[in-house]
């Protein structure tokens, strides 16, 4: 933790733009308390926990403990990035720049990167936690369910990549408002994923 206690200082940011956090230090577990229409909850550095090498940061200790017995519960669906990007976007076949956003895995390349707005952009869908990029294309998502099984093309997608609806990769840049964005735009650029699609978000 003295790590990034350290670089908060340095940087002069807070903690919800330290990069390495899960979903930029937003509680996990506060979701399944809150209202749907409530703002998520910024986790405090001093209450956190790592799972499968990952760091989660809580409100208080009440919810890491709460974490620690149960993680499968409370992770986020698909890694926490954009629900409607995994299920929707740049389908795997065939992969061209017409497709748009590059979110795509292979053997040789791992394109991640349809952001979540941890604060407005999220929800609890059969007791699971899913984020998309604002609260209107989470509606958007939720809308669709119904017809186009959104979760189902979603799972489909992250578990043919990953292994199962909780595996990591966990999304801990990809994440709004803007300001938190960049860092993961400018490693989507550097692995060479926007020749894939576009990266102008």
């Amino acid at each position: 933790m003295l790590r990034v206690l350290t670089l908060a200082v340095i940087l002069g940011i807070t903690a919800a733009q330290i990069p390495g956090v899960v979903l930029a230090g937003f509680d996990v577990v506060a979701y399944h308390d809150l209202k749907p229409t409530d703002d998520g909850l910024l986790g405090d550095e001093i209450y956190f926990t790592h799972y499968k090498g990952w760091e989660f940061w809580f409100v208080n200790q009440t919810n890491v403990d709460r974490f620690n017995a149960n993680p499968e519960k409370f992770v986020p669906q698909w890694g926490g990035f954009c629900s409607w990007g995994i299920a929707y976007e740049f389908p795997d076949s065939p992969p061209s720049p017409t497709h748009g956003y590059p979110w795509v895995v292979n053997s040789t390349i791992q394109c991640l990167g349809p952001p979540c707005d941890p604060k407005s952009g999220w929800a609890i869908l059969n007791d699971k936690l899913y984020c998309s990029i604002n609260r209107n294309i989470m509606d958007r998502f939720i809308a669709l369910e119904s017809t186009n099984h959104s979760i189902e093309k979603g799972d489909a997608r992250w578990t043919n990549w990953f292994g199962s609806t909780t595996s990591p990769p966990f999304n801990t840049d990809c994440n709004y408002p803007k300001a938190w964005y960049s860092q993961c735009m400018y490693r989507l650029k550097q692995m060479g994923c926007c020749a894939l699609g576009n990266c102008d978000n």
